[in-house]
């Protein structure tokens, strides 16, 4: 079940003080829409053990990075305007147009694109066993 992965996601990566409530927002229809603009912003909400700044890669190049360490081609994606399933492909593509997003692929893997201040969005790989 998708709700599980998102309950994964949160687990994983967020910081404890602030699970609980990013889990409720998952779960409330009004707040699931704007979640990845009102809690994702940042990348203080992560837990600074499981986060780590990369450079930026073209989509092609983030798709390869990714399938190399996970292995899987169909991931679990949080955007601006989209919470689902996307295939490795669709997910970089869309990482590529600057949307603020976390790409899950399992397995301790994902990637979070923070909010673009100014230049390049930051671009973190999120890596927990």
């Amino acid at each position: 079940m998708l709700k599980s992965i998102e309950l994964e996601i949160v687990k994983k990566y967020i910081n404890k003080s602030k699970q609980e409530r990013i889990i409720w927002e998952l779960n409330n229809p009004k707040k699931r829409r704007n979640i990845m603009l009102e809690r994702f912003s940042s990348p203080e909400i992560f837990d600074n053990n499981c986060i780590r700044l990369v450079d930026y890669m073209p989509p092609n190049e983030l798709e390869r990075y990714l399938f190399q360490l996970s292995r899987v081609e169909e991931v679990y994606f949080i955007g601006e305007d989209y919470i689902g399933e996307l295939s490795l492909r669709e997910a970089t593509l869309k990482a590529n147009t600057g949307e603020l997003c976390i790409i899950y692929c399992g397995k301790g893997i994902g990637y979070y694109q923070g909010e673009q201040e100014q230049g390049k969005p930051p671009r973190y790989l999120l890596q927990k066993k």
